[in-house]
């Protein structure tokens, strides 16, 4: 990859523990604002791409981002791991890459996931992004490829 782009490495809260409702991915005001540079609740949509692990795509996705008024946050769904429950152990962490305005590619790693533990150490090492108990960490492709380096997300 020779062009350097955004990435956000986030923890998934499991959203009530409901099933297949942690899909419905959390974020706090700093990170729509400052990685997806959207507005929640508009015509502005996300788009995105799923990159599986064995480097295979998804579907197009396309996405509002849904201010909650209850619980304060942002949510943006993914259709990631359809029929796959909340891990009963440790948190989901979902990778995004820009790619284009408001258009990212993605990864959704569960703790069973060879990359996992290496994500999750870098995210323990680095400062949050905005308010709230889940790590987000915004930063760039060369970082990304020097903790995870052959993440299908910039080969």
């Amino acid at each position: 990859m020779s062009e350097t782009s955004r990435v956000l490495i986030a923890q998934v809260p499991a959203a009530g523990g409901e099933w297949g409702r942690w899909r419905q991915i959390h974020y706090n005001a700093a990170v729509i604002e400052q990685f997806f540079q959207a507005r929640a609740n508009s015509n502005q949509r996300i788009f995105l791409k799923e990159v599986r692990l064995d480097g295979s795509l998804g579907p197009d996705e396309v996405r509002p981002i849904v201010y909650s008024s209850s619980n304060k946050n942002y949510k943006i769904e993914v259709s990631s791991r359809p029929g796959v429950g909340y891990p009963a152990n440790g948190r989901p962490i979902i990778v995004l890459r820009e790619v284009g305005v408001r258009n990212f590619l993605y990864m959704l790693l569960l703790p069973s996931d060879a990359p996992y533990n290496g994500i999750l150490s870098f995210l323990d090492a680095n400062a949050s992004v905005g308010k709230g108990t889940m790590k987000r960490v915004i930063t760039d492709s060369t970082h990304l490829k020097d903790i995870w380096n052959d993440c299908p997300l910039v080969e």
